[in-house]
């Protein structure tokens, strides 16, 4: 700012005239005091002769100069003659103080200069400080007189504050007009610069403008005619860039529009090996930026480094199969090399197939637990029938027995097809809860009591703790039956004979929270983060009863409801199964469910 022309001009205006007032003020300051400090002077020296002749006047009257006599005379004529803030004193000839009415007076101001050359007959001034006043004041004495003798000396005391009260008067006045001048001249030289910085400012401002995106702008023609040249070169250059600007942005958002559309995975790689161009898919697949680094400092994959170097020593296509990072992703890695100006580059090419291998996986999954499912109770069917067909049909004992059994299995089979209905409705989403306020104790209560032959059977000690003024839950009734159910009935299976299992409820962070825990041999480690799968059994033979979808069918209900479910276990020391639920809305009426009997 301080190098434009504007200020520049302006400070040069401001040092000529500190150069001009600066001693202007120093010198009418200096004349202002000189002048009244010459007021003062020959204002206390007519004061002190008028108070003379006073004095003179009153001894001719026949009032004595002496202690002794009246002095009414002094103070009857200061009234009239003295001006504010003077002072007299009045001696006689052995310089004895016959009267004063300064703050501070002595004998010692008899052999004052000023005193002693008016007892000498001649009128004095001096300027000096006094026994009453640290400043110099001004002293002016006279004698007074009776004929040709000498009785006395009056003598006037003045301050001196007014010369001093000039110089600064003088001073401000100089530095206001000073001021008004600088501020006139200022106003002047900036009208003058802004009309002539205008055009500059007009067409920089065009140029930013322009710089900043805004291709569309064009300068004016300038108030001056010597600017003429340079507003049609801005107009030219902007004309131009908005041609090239245009033409790259068509092209670019070409090729962005294709790589980023494209479902895989695209690095272009220079030859030095650092990525110069990367897609949306790629940057989902390696975050934190790509471009500008080296490739394997993106892809940290030596695999990966080691296609791409293949890619760019042979000169052929090279592809490959990659687990990637710290969650495995399964990718398709293709390196294709380039041939251009700046050398050997190359194109690699991502494909994420880990969705699709997942998926594979889980759909050979379903197939081999399914079967693995419906094969027992099926074998167990075809063996009774079989076992019918061979003449125990016309046993009356075994013939019911068997059919019994087919029975049974077919009643295993039909809830092993509606727990898979259930699941799929609610992974789907198709499954419409009723929701009502439910109180807690008696929900958890009918369903302990549901259990409890059960856990007698099992030896296992069923408990319940929900403490007093628990606000209700926001629920299905046959949903969160079905949800304490199965984890229950799922702790009491791997609980030993003389077990106990406990079912809490408590708040925690708004929310209604409610543990199953028991005192079964746990959940290994490695078995925690797939517990709520489907089909997912920790005993690898699954000799265990159930089907493995009571966990997963659990999951999805809460879900469902807003909540979530987890579990903590440690080997040997049980598990306990922890979910949430939220509190019902204030308005909604309570529905209790009844105890069963």
């Amino acid at each position: 700012m301080t190098r434009s022309l504007r200020w520049r001009t302006l400070t040069l205006l401001l040092v000529l005239l500190l150069a001009v007032f600066l001693p202007l003020g120093v010198l009418a300051s200096r004349h202002a005091r000189t002048l009244a400090a010459g007021a003062i002077t020959d204002r206390a020296s007519s004061e002190a002769r008028a108070l003379a002749h006073a004095g003179s006047t009153a001894i001719a009257g026949g009032t004595a100069l002496n202690p002794a006599g009246s002095m009414d005379w002094v103070s009857a004529s200061s009234r009239a003659i003295l001006s504010p803030g003077a002072f007299i004193l009045v001696v006689d000839t052995r310089g004895l103080v016959l009267f004063t009415n300064e703050p501070s007076s002595t004998q010692a101001q008899a052999a004052a200069p000023e005193i002693v050359a008016a007892l000498n007959g001649l009128p004095s001034r001096a300027v000096r400080a006094t026994a009453w006043s640290r400043d110099p004041v001004q002293l002016a004495a006279a004698p007074i007189r009776a004929g040709d003798a000498i009785l006395g000396v009056v003598r006037v005391s003045a301050p001196r504050d007014a010369a001093g009260h000039a110089a600064r008067l003088a001073a401000l006045r100089v530095a206001g007009f000073g001021l008004a001048l600088a501020a006139v001249l200022a106003a002047c030289l900036w009208w003058l610069s802004a009309r002539i910085l205008r055009a500059s400012d007009y067409l920089a401002s065009i140029a930013r403008r322009v710089a900043a995106g805004a291709l569309e702008e064009r300068a004016g023609m300038p108030a001056f005619a010597e600017a003429e040249g340079l507003t049609r070169a801005v107009n030219d250059m902007a004309h131009s860039l908005a041609l090239q600007v245009r033409q790259g942005l068509r092209e670019r958002d070409t090729l962005s529009a294709i790589l980023n559309s494209m479902a895989d995975g695209l690095l272009a790689i220079d030859p030095g090996g650092m990525v110069v161009l990367a897609n949306a898919t790629a940057q989902e697949l390696f975050p934190g930026g790509i471009t500008g680094r080296r490739f394997m400092a993106v892809v940290r994959d030596h695999e990966m480094q080691r296609l791409l170097r293949t890619a760019l020593e042979t000169g052929r296509r090279q592809s490959s199969f990659v687990d990637q990072g710290p969650d495995l992703k399964h990718l398709h890695i293709s390196a294709t090399p380039l041939h251009d100006s700046a050398g050997l580059s190359a194109i690699v090419l991502l494909q994420d197939q880990t969705e699709l291998r997942r998926l594979e996986a889980v759909r050979r999954d379903f197939v081999t637990n399914v079967s693995h499912e419906l094969r027992t109770p099926l074998a167990s069917i075809k063996a009774a029938v079989e076992t019918l067909q061979g003449g125990a049909s016309r046993d009356p004992q075994a013939g019911p027995e068997f059919l019994q059994r087919i029975g049974v299995e077919v009643d295993h089979l039909t809830a092993l097809v509606q727990q898979l209905l259930n699941l799929s409705r609610l992974e789907t989403g198709r499954v419409q809860f009723d929701f009502a306020p439910l109180d807690l104790s008696l929900v958890l209560a009918e369903a302990l009591n549901r259990l409890q032959p059960q856990a007698q059977r099992q030896r296992v000690a069923l408990s319940l703790n929900v403490p007093s003024g628990l606000p209700p839950a926001w629920a299905d009734p046959a949903a969160l039956h079905e949800i304490l159910l199965n984890l229950v009935d799922n702790a009491i299976k791997f609980t030993p004979p003389g077990g106990n299992i406990s079912v809490a409820a408590r708040q925690d962070a708004g929310m209604l929270e409610i543990a199953v825990a028991d005192s079964g041999k746990g959940i290994a480690p490695q078995d925690l983060p797939h517990i709520f799968e489907r089909f997912y059994k920790a005993d690898r033979s699954r000799s265990s009863p159930g089907a493995g979808l009571g966990l997963s069918l659990t999951r999805h209900i809460i879900l469902g409801h807003g909540g979530r479910v987890w579990v903590e276990s440690q080997p040997g020391r049980g598990a306990t199964f922890r979910f949430t639920l939220q509190h019902a809305p204030p308005a909604a009426p309570e529905r209790k469910r009844p105890q069963s009997p």
